[in-house]
């Protein structure tokens, strides 16, 4: 049964023990991960103490290499548009640029409105299919005349036309 409501002294000093074993451990796996001379006990106690700093911060010290956007697209349109391949990238944050084909930014509205407009010429390739299906076959001269403009029955070619 547990008695204490406290820590007791012997375990205060051993849970302090550990704590600052990892604090080393910390500092010191930081220090050789990222080659930093000057990155030392007291800076990591800074650091720790201070809490949360700024991502320009960390690049500053060492901590980061690279700061990329929070929205890359910019960058990714940026890239895909330029005509000079020598300095092209096989990737940029994490995206194949041999599959990213974007070469400009669409609104939501644009996009939806694009959406929009491809399903009303599908309806009216699908109504144009149907009426040109009934009326070739109720009358073979209106099946020979679409054979002799090309389009054959049973697609009509619509893919090309439309």
């Amino acid at each position: 049964m547990i008695t204490e409501h406290e820590f007791t002294k012997e375990h205060y000093e051993n849970s302090m023990s550990l704590l600052k074993s990892m604090n080393q451990t910390i500092c010191f796996g930081i220090a050789s991960s990222r080659n930093l001379d000057s990155f030392s006990p007291a800076t990591w106690q800074l650091l720790r103490d201070y809490g949360s700093i700024t991502a320009l911060n960390a690049k500053e010290i060492g901590l980061v290499d690279i700061l990329s956007n929070v929205d890359p697209l910019d960058d990714l349109i940026r890239m895909n548009r330029s005509s000079d391949n020598k300095y092209r990238k096989k990737q940029l944050h994490g995206v194949d640029l041999d599959k990213f084909h974007a070469d400009e930014i669409m609104t939501l509205e644009q996009y939806m409105k694009m959406v929009a407009n491809r399903k009303a010429n599908e309806a009216r390739r699908v109504k144009l299919f149907q009426w040109l299906s009934y009326a070739s076959k109720k009358s073979s001269a209106t099946e020979s005349t679409l054979n002799f403009l090309g389009y054959e029955g049973p697609h009509f070619n619509l893919s090309k036309v439309c």
